[in-house]
């Protein structure tokens, strides 16, 4: 990663390039928001800046602290939620079912 060129793109203007260090430097600094879309035409890479693996691990949790590991990630919990919300609509769907079987019956 370190001879990889890495641009910012801040409204569709890039800047750079930077070398992986002076990325983690400008995190560091705060110049980099999580927010902020990263770029590396070598790697074809192109996410977000708290996406890109290494770059805000150890500065998150710095800048953060204890609510980092208290607040769910709604990301990783998007299936439990899926799940959920598919067994509500089975439910509401055997309700109709059994009462219109009742009514017919």
């Amino acid at each position: 990663m370190d001879s990889a060129k890495w641009y910012i793109d801040r409204g569709g203007k890039y800047l750079g390039p930077y070398s992986w260090e002076q990325l983690n430097e400008l995190v560091q600094k705060g110049e980099i928001k999580p927010e902020d879309m990263i770029w590396n035409r070598d790697e074809n890479l192109r996410d977000r800046a708290d996406q890109i693996a290494g770059l805000f691990s150890s500065q998150e949790k710095e800048m953060i602290g204890r609510d980092a590991e208290v607040l769910p990630d709604y990301r990783k919990n998007r299936n439990v939620i899926l799940a959920i919300l598919a067994m509500g609509a089975a439910l509401i769907l055997i309700i109709v079912v059994s009462v219109l079987i009742r009514n017919l019956f």
